[in-house]
């Protein structure tokens, strides 16, 4: 019953989305000539930096250039501690014209070079797109980085882009999504509220690396039980595994392997809501050793993301919250090879303190898989763990300053899992002498056990000193 009730979703939403696609633009009410491209977006959250009133002009260029080292640290000896250069390159171009306007953004990191050459200038571009204003309506089509959710660079709504683990999260939150090749349109209902409609043709998979400092524990895991099997007489790394083929990763590219998205959001007495629904997969893989000695495999689960989102503004504090019910084929969690159902949620808010640059933001971020009893009865199911800690609670926070005439400014990160009690804690320091110009230093800690969210990266932290400068 569950595979049929999936077969029509798969089937019938795509249809559906198109045919809204279609009629939308024309029967849906008009706005004001100069208002619905402003109002619209920022009703649906996007994100480019493109300002939303279109004036005809010529390329505009800007970016940044940053150039910083890390020291790794190393656990037993400090002559042994590594020292990397960590340099980036970012350059735009948008371009404008009366009904239309052109955003392109790329981008370099080293990071990338462990990459396939085949793959790196894809990687390389951060977003590319152009966006249409066709009377109230914006279309929008090209790489796009496109947020759900209310949260403050922590989600569980924000499914429409994959991440890029290949620095883990010690980059911004946006600059560690990935584009994606998809169609956006965002119709204005009224002034207040609007409708936005997202087709990805292509759902790409999150990018984890297989090896170097940020290298997952669960691959060397997965590496270390494979070596134990007789019929590996070499020594195994998953990188080896894909280099000669045996390591396969699910390709979704198939006609109905795309990504539909339908959100609706408003404002009201002072309250931002959405409500928002999602076809897609989960971007984690998970691992099939089904098919050894000749292959493994990375597979994918589909999902249906159901949401609600929300955000106020109250005696100085600024709230958040996130809800989502995530629906795979397992409604019961007797399936091993496919993922529970589950919940997830943020709630949060932000507070500016004492003095006008200072600020306290909190926020915790739940994921909730139902039926967790079924996986912990299961040694074979993709998602048990030998703890049986099956849920996870994040509480992430910041508190930052400015001082010396907003020359400097201060701040503290921290990150904590609940059942896990693991920990990323970042001090960091950024002295602006004059606009644009930026010196940074941070410390990156991570604590915890081994098979932990941050405690797998405890011997990968780091001292980091940077220049940058914005043009």
């Amino acid at each position: 019953m569950v595979r049929i009730r999936t077969t029509f979703f798969s089937m019938a939403f795509p249809v559906l989305l198109w045919v809204l696609l279609l009629i939308l633009p024309t029967t849906l009410p008009a706005s004001p000539e100069n208002s619905p491209g402003e109002s619209a977006v920022t009703q649906a959250e996007a994100i480019s930096p493109v300002p939303q009133e279109t004036v005809g002009t010529g390329p505009n260029w800007s970016g940044q250039v940053r150039a910083s080292n890390r020291l790794y640290r190393d656990p037993h000896t400090i002559e042994d501690s590594l020292m990397k250069t960590n340099p980036r390159v970012d350059l735009s171009i948008e371009a404008k014209k009366e009904n239309a306007e052109l955003y392109v953004k790329f981008r370099w990191e080293p990071a990338w070079q462990t990459q396939a050459s085949s793959t790196l200038f894809e990687r390389m571009i951060d977003e590319a797109y152009v966006r249409g204003f066709l009377g109230s309506t914006i279309l929008e089509a090209g790489y796009l980085k496109v947020v759900w959710g209310k949260g403050d660079d922590v989600h569980v709504l924000d499914v429409l882009n994959a991440t890029d683990y290949y620095d883990f999260v010690n980059n911004d939150y946006l600059d560690r999504r990935t584009s994606e090749w998809m169609v956006r349109l965002v119709q204005p209902l009224g002034e207040m509220h609007a409708l936005e409609l997202v087709w990805e043709p292509v759902t790409t998979p999150d990018k984890i690396p297989l090896t170097g400092p940020w290298k997952p524990y669960a691959i060397s895991e997965l590496e270390a039980k494979l070596q134990a099997l007789p019929i590996f007489t070499l020594p195994v790394t998953a990188q080896a595994l894909l280099d000669q083929g045996s390591l396969v990763q699910e390709e979704l590219t198939r006609i109905t392997d795309g990504t539909y998205g339908i959100r609706f959001t408003g404002s009201s007495h002072g309250f931002d809501y959405g409500i928002l629904y999602a076809y897609t997969y989960h971007r984690q893989p998970k691992v099939d050793l089904s098919r050894l000695p000749q292959t493994i495999y990375l597979t994918y689960d589909r999902v249906h993301c159901f949401g609600i989102e929300g955000a106020t503004a109250w005696e100085g504090f600024n709230f958040r919250l996130e809800g989502g019910y995530f629906l795979t084929e397992d409604t019961k969690g007797t399936d091993p090879m496919v993922r529970n159902n589950s919940l997830g949620y943020v709630v949060g808010f932000d507070r500016d303190l004492w003095t006008d640059g200072a600020n306290l933001n909190l926020q915790m971020q739940g994921t909730v898989p139902l039926h967790s009893d079924k996986i912990d009865r299961n040694p074979l199911d993709v998602e048990y763990r030998t703890d049986g800690k099956y849920t996870s609670h994040i509480l992430a926070g910041h508190l930052s300053d400015t001082i010396l005439e907003n020359k400097v400014k201060v701040k503290l990160s921290v990150a904590y899992e609940l059942e896990q009690q693991d920990l990323r804690i970042v001090p960091e320091l950024t002295y602006e002498p004059f606009d644009d110009f930026q010196i940074t230093a941070r410390w990156v800690q991570y604590l915890g056990d081994r098979d932990t969210t941050f405690g797998q990266y405890r011997d990968s932290s780091f001292f980091e000193v940077g220049v940058s400068y914005r043009f």
